[in-house]
């Protein structure tokens, strides 16, 4: 799903969305029956994302998973728990899940226990 901020976005035929002053792409953690944890991926200039915790705070930087760039068609990870790691998807879904950690592990980001 899609979110623009102020007006409906419109859609490039690889999912992402253009033409809103901030655009969010909501990676929710349902489907498989496993609890999983919820994102945000907020455009950034014209082929990036920055991803997040959907419940982290922006202040809180522990909340910042990394960002996810199209090029040539794929989808560059660039995690920021990984530093180095070469991680590239299909889809933009894809690459964003690749960021998504454990429950246990987004609770100890998002209440400063993260070491």
């Amino acid at each position: 799903m899609v979110v623009g901020a102020g007006n409906v976005p419109r859609m490039t035929p690889r999912g992402a969305a253009v033409g809103t002053v901030e655009e969010k792409h909501v990676s929710r953690g349902a489907g498989d029956g496993a609890r999983r944890v919820d994102l945000d991926a907020i455009r950034i200039g014209t082929e990036g994302w920055r991803v997040s915790l959907r419940d982290a705070d922006r202040s809180n930087p522990f909340g910042l998973l990394g960002f996810v760039a199209e090029v040539d068609g794929r989808f560059r990870v660039c995690a920021l728990g990984s530093p180095g790691a070469e991680i590239e998807r299909e889809t933009l879904d894809e690459a964003i899940d690749a960021l998504r950690p454990s429950p246990e592990e987004a609770e100890l980001m998002l209440h400063g226990g993260w070491s």
